[in-house]
């Protein structure tokens, strides 16, 4: 799921997208996150870190490479909460761990920005070390440390993990809202958590009941910021 429009905070309104101009033949998907280039033309944002940088809204409909039209439809207001699917989730994204024990699993390049984050998430073994029987055991995060990316249980398996022992991201947990260090992914359409560095073009506001889905506000936009506003 890409970034679709699910309502306003606190009052209701129909979403308007606007018109933008735009290359012919740009490729970009409904829901992707978008900019101006310094042209004053629609392209993805990408993997939007976005420090610093200004995100125009989010694609209101789709084009193609072989599209002729010139403008393209964009959702631009600040005040929009969007939806979005968690790209370790949707993508059933199996992860390798850099190191872990009987109560933890390690993995350096799972660094979504700040400590606590992944407390309450579920994780699935895949493998975990030779002769193991854990594989499809579901492990709920007990503490989450971003310096390295610790992630903490009642226990992990009968040998524990480690190095290059492989897991997925099944749900999150409730300690993500509030959340302003994420990104998205390289074609700007789902959020990432396993990545080092740390963005701020969103914050967190809900999440689905099945935890597997974001609930966002852009907060770094060309029309206005959303990160004061108490959701």
């Amino acid at each position: 799921m890409a970034f679709r429009p699910l309502k306003f905070p606190g009052f209701s309104a129909a979403f308007h997208p606007e018109m933008k101009p735009l290359t012919a033949a740009t490729v970009l998907e409904y829901g992707e996150l978008v900019k101006f280039t310094a042209t004053g033309v629609v392209v993805t944002a990408g993997a939007a870190s976005i420090t610093g940088v200004d995100i125009l809204g989010v694609a209101a409909m789709a084009s193609t490479a072989t599209d002729t039209f010139t403008e393209i439809e964009v959702y631009i207001n600040p005040m929009i909460i969007y939806e979005v699917g968690i790209s370790e989730i949707v993508n059933a994204t199996t992860l390798t761990a850099t190191g872990g024990s009987g109560t933890t699993i390690e993995d350096t390049s799972f660094l979504p920005g700040e400590d606590d984050l992944m407390i309450g998430s579920v994780l699935e073994v895949v493998t975990c070390a030779s002769g193991d029987s854990s594989a499809g055991d579901l492990l709920t995060v007990t503490d989450f440390n971003n310096t390295g990316g610790v992630f903490t249980f009642a226990s992990v398996g009968s040998t524990g993990f480690a190095n290059a022992d492989t897991y997925k991201l099944v749900s999150v947990g409730n300690n993500l809202l509030g959340a302003y260090s994420l990104e998205s992914d390289g074609d700007g359409v789902y959020i990432v958590l396993n990545k080092t560095g740390a963005g701020d073009f969103c914050k967190v506001v809900g999440i689905s009941d099945d935890k597997k889905k974001l609930e966002v506000m852009l907060t770094s936009s060309l029309y206005g910021s959303s990160s004061t506003v108490s959701t």
